[in-house]
């Protein structure tokens, strides 16, 4: 893993989260859907990333355990919304909003466990606070309109899109980002 240059991630993840956020204001009803519908398959690749990096890397043990923890996070909640896709369509803020909350959550706990070891930590704890916002706000406006859970969805998307961006262009020249990258 350490000749891979991980920062590409980054900039993937960050370009689609900005584009998912712009699209969520252009066309709510379609990006709901869409959300809907892929989120699952999305959160199921993403969480066997996370578990194949935080497996395969063989330095950094507590960032590892960090990783490994959102990786089971991502399969718990992408098997969610697989499972049923009409409860998943009715209940979809529910499911995304206590899954962006968590993930914050996770975030800022290990921001805080890592504070000597890593260096980007008050990044992160800001991504986890951010995060923990987010999610906090569409549990608890899941019932308005389909028009305002999109359009939080697309401030979380283009906030944490320009957060990764802005982190994949900081680690762009390291090999591995490993240790800063959650």
């Amino acid at each position: 893993m350490k000749n891979i240059k991980t920062w590409w991630f980054l900039l993937v993840a960050g370009l689609i989260l900005i584009f998912v956020g712009i699209f969520s204001f252009v066309a709510p009803f379609t990006t709901y859907l869409n959300l809907a519908k892929y989120s699952g398959y999305i959160l199921l690749l993403n969480g066997a990333l996370l578990s194949a990096v935080s497996t395969f890397h063989t330095t950094c043990k507590r960032e590892k355990n960090w990783v490994f923890f959102e990786s089971i996070l991502d399969l718990g909640f992408g098997a969610i919304l697989l499972f049923n896709p009409v409860f998943t369509f009715i209940a979809f803020p529910f499911i995304i909003g206590y899954w962006i909350a968590a993930l914050g959550i996770i975030k800022i706990a290990a921001s805080i466990a890592l504070m000597r070891q890593v260096r980007g930590w008050p990044f992160i704890l800001l991504t986890g606070v951010l995060a923990t916002f987010f999610g906090l706000l569409i549990v608890n406006l899941p019932l308005e309109k389909l028009d305002n859970i999109t359009q939080i969805l697309g401030c979380f998307g283009m906030t944490m899109g320009a957060l990764t961006l802005f982190d994949a262009y900081r680690f762009r020249k390291l090999d591995d980002t490993l240790n800063l990258l959650f």
